[in-house]
This record gives structure tokens, C-alpha cells and sequence, in this order.
């Protein structure tokens, strides 16, 4: 959403929203929705509470719940020449507003519960180069990928994550209603990013306890995992097997095909950036590619159809380069 909704919409406070409950809601619910306002939280203690603060009837809402798949829109996308396609399930206008405004609620004023080796999804945060820029300088780098990522985020990971953020079981329960279609999360919801953030933390933090005190950076970017380090005699295949072990005590599946190790002298990757020195650099590839860009867009040879897409690669170009032109101090 380009402009985010307020917590309460068109109410001043809590207190202004609890008038507007009815004598019964407000009996039964006004401790409930001052404790979460409190803290930040969407006040999602029951779906007559929560249709008032969204500003839609109890019936609508309770309909969309209950009909959740009749709100959807599925379709696939190429994931490249060969590769497999990618499930999109599209949340249609209706249940995306509702599932914004949670996302954005719930993300400012949790973002300690996401892991600071997490990088996607992050308000104000170039994930990818800030990621890379954690691996500059290192002997090896060892990436994981995980497979069908938003699918194995269900109810039993999402659940413990809400009830972490101050949320009752019951409310709990109510929020994942809204953000997962048949118990998982759907590729396409605006709430899907966050949730996956908060549900992997407890992963995030194994990971965390399995290399303290071994010379390991780590980050992670959605279902991209980056492992790295500066000792060129370390056991990279030794500790793979140990990063996948984890994964796989957490319910995850390791797409074991992309599944890379790399060293020095060859090609260190991430994201796409160089990380060999001190900061990311991209690819000699892709700056070819911005240098034809670069041509055709002076020789005015470009169809209109294109335009949009070459743009946004040059201007990525040079946010990368003005990134670059910072000094860096990351190397081992």
C-alpha cells in the first residue's frame, strides 16, 4: 500500500474506538483492546472488534473468513527458461486491505523480533546489497536456498510468533485465519513477508547459536540463506550438513540442487554482487547489460513496451554505484 492506514482509521485513540463499540463489545473487550493498543497491536481480540476497526460490517468479514478461497486469484508465473513456474495466489481487494493494514501494524512496532540477520522485507532497507555487504571480503561463501518457502510457513510456526508479540491464543488464531489460505502462507498476500520473518526467528536464532564463535557471518534474505567466512581451512562441507540438519529439525525443506559452495580464487556470489573486496560490486555481466542499456536509450532505439523495465535497471545501476561511493570497512 503506498500510503499506510492508521491503527484505528478515522479514530482519535482508544478510547474514541471503544465508544464506538456497542455497551456488550465494550464490556467484554475494552481491557483486551487497551493492552494491545498499548503496545502497538491491531486490537484483533474479536471479529466484531476488528470489523470496527477496519471500518467493514461483521458479516463481510466473517464472509470473506469463511469463503477465503472465493477471495483469491491463482495463476502461475515463469520462473526462467526450464525452471519450474511459481504459484501466486492473489489476494483480491477486499481481503489485501485488511491484510495491509496488519502487515504494516504488526511490522512497526515488532521490528526487534525479526532476527538482525534478516534482510528482506525490511521498510527502508536495501536488503540484497546490505546482505551482500556482511559477506565482503571473505574466503568462501556457502548459499542454502529454501524450497517452496511461503508454502511450509503454517499455522504451527506462525502461531508461537504471534503469541511472542503479546497477542492470546484466541487472537492468535484469528490473525492467522486472515493470512493463510488452506494453513499456509499464500505467495502474493502483502502479509506474507512479515509473517514469514517472525515465524522462522526461532530457525534464525538455532542458526545464530550454531556458529557463535566460529568466524561464520550469516544472513538471510526471505528463503536465501548466505553463510561466510574468512578462514580458507574451514570445514565448509562439515558444517553444511549441520545448517541443513537444522533446517530440517525446524520443518523446512532445502532445495538440495541449489545448494552452492565457492571459494576463493573463484567467483564469490551474492544476490548478484562480486563481495571478493570491500564492498559489492555488481557483475561484470550485468554492467555490460546497463552499458547496452546505456546505448540504446541515448540512440533512442528502445521499444515503449521496454522502457519502464530498462529504466528501472539503470536507475538500480546508478543507486548501486552512489551506494559504492561510501566508504566501506568490511573485510577480514
Amino acid at each position: 500500500m503506498k500510503t499506510p492506514l492508521p491503527l484505528l482509521f478515522s479514530y482519535e485513540d482508544e478510547a474514541q474506538f471503544l465508544r464506538s463499540l456497542s455497551s456488550g463489545l465494550r464490556n467484554r473487550h475494552s481491557e483486551e483492546v487497551r493492552r494491545l493498543v498499548a503496545i502497538g497491536l491491531p486490537p484483533v481480540v474479536s471479529w466484531s472488534v476488528l470489523s470496527v476497526a477496519i471500518g467493514v460490517s461483521p458479516h463481510f468479514l466473517n464472509s470473506i473468513i469463511k469463503n477465503k478461497c472465493k477471495y483469491y486469484r491463482s495463476f502461475t508465473i515463469s520462473k526462467g527458461k526450464g525452471k519450474k513456474k511459481r504459484l501466486i495466489e492473489a489476494p483480491r481487494i477486499s481481503l489485501k486491505l485488511i491484510q495491509a493494514w496488519l502487515a504494516y501494524h504488526l511490522s512497526r512496532n515488532s521490528a526487534d523480533y525479526i532476527s538482525e540477520n534478516s534482510y528482506a522485507f525490511i521498510p527502508g532497507v536495501n536488503g540484497i546489497y546490505e546482505a551482500a555487504k556482511r559477506h565482503c571480503g571473505s574466503q568462501w561463501v556457502l548459499s542454502i536456498d529454501l524450497k517452496d518457502f511461503f508454502h511450509y510457513v503454517n499455522s504451527n510456526k506462525i502461531m508461537p510468533a504471534l503469541l511472542d508479540l503479546g497477542y492470546r491464543t484466541e487472537q492468535a488464531a484469528k490473525i492467522i485465519d486472515i493470512v493463510t489460505l488452506q494453513d499456509r502462507l499464500p505467495q502474493g498476500a502483502p502479509s506474507s513477508p512479515y509473517i514469514s520473518n517472525i515465524a522462522f526467528k526461532p530457525t534464525d536464532e538455532l542458526i545464530e547459536r550454531i556458529i557463535t564463535g566460529r568466524g561464520v557471518s550469516y544472513t538471510r534474505y526471505a528463503d536465501d540463506l548466505t553463510f561466510s567466512g574468512c578462514d580458507a581451512e574451514f570445514n565448509i562441507d562439515g558444517f553444511k550438513g549441520e545448517i541443513i540438519n537444522a533446517l530440517k529439525s525446524h520443518g523446512w525443506i532445502v532445495a538440495l540442487d541449489k545448494v552452492k559452495i565457492s571459494k576463493k580464487p573463484n567467483r564469490l556470489k551474492v544476490h548478484g554482487f562480486l563481495v571478493h573486496n570491500q564492498k559489492p560490486v555488481l557483475t561484470k555481466g550485468y554492467r555490460n547489460k546497463l552499458r547496452t542499456y546505456r546505448h540504446l536509450m541515448q540512440a533512442g532505439t528502445i521499444k515503449p513496451d521496454d522502457l519502464d523495465k530498462i529504466k528501472g535497471h539503470l536507475n538500480y545501476g546508478y543507486y548501486i554505484d552512489r551506494l559504492n561511493s561510501q566508504e566501506v570497512e568490511f573485510s577480514c
